[in-house]
């Protein structure tokens, strides 16, 4: 059976890198990208079935790269939670907007 893939993008953080950590414990096959532009980088080049974005990604944002994704022919479109700090209306309905699943 094949693992699950998840792509985490902010992984310079320690949260994200604890993210990872558990993610692996739980037997996915996790990538780590450190910033929206290698976060899609990494979606062009591998089968991904969830992402897991940072809001507020260095060189482009979880909110613009979550469009990228939504916009691209991909062979299948992944799953994709968008993470922000706060509970903002105006953000999660931008979040649902752009293609984001939750």
């Amino acid at each position: 059976m094949r693992k699950l893939k998840v792509l985490i993008g902010g992984a310079d953080s320690v949260f994200c890198q604890a993210k990872k950590a558990l993610l692996e414990y739980w037997g996915f096959d996790v990538i780590a990208a450190s910033d929206g532009k290698q976060a899609c980088a990494a979606l062009l080049a591998h089968h991904v079935d969830l992402c897991i974005l940072d809001w507020d990604l260095p060189r482009m944002t979880g909110l613009a790269a979550c469009r990228w994704i939504r916009s691209v022919n991909l062979k299948a479109q992944p799953y994709i939670v968008l993470l922000m700090e706060k509970n903002h209306a105006d953000q999660i309905k931008a979040a649902y907007l752009a293609g984001a699943n939750d």
